[in-house]
């Protein structure tokens, strides 16, 4: 298994000249199986109003990302 994104889903809670809506942001790796994101982030959104998840209207929105750094914190490594 190949983690390719992360998503949140959110309702604002006021945006002046908006109507209430959700968004759903999702954040795709720099990755040759993370597939369009654009795509992808569609399906998701779909798949969300399938569950009862959200419920029209949305904002969706997709980004590229990757992990610039890391370090660990306390005890970390199993074995140490």
């Amino acid at each position: 298994m190949t983690p390719v994104a992360r998503y949140f889903v959110w309702r604002p809670n006021y945006v002046e000249g908006f109507n209430p809506h959700w968004r759903i942001d999702c954040f795709f790796r720099k990755h040759e199986r993370s597939g369009n994101p654009e795509e992808l982030a569609r399906l998701l959104a779909a798949r969300l109003q399938e569950i009862g998840a959200c419920d029209l209207p949305v904002w969706i929105s997709w980004h590229r990302s990757d992990e610039l750094g890391g370090d660990s914190l306390g005890d970390l490594w199993e074995g140490n």
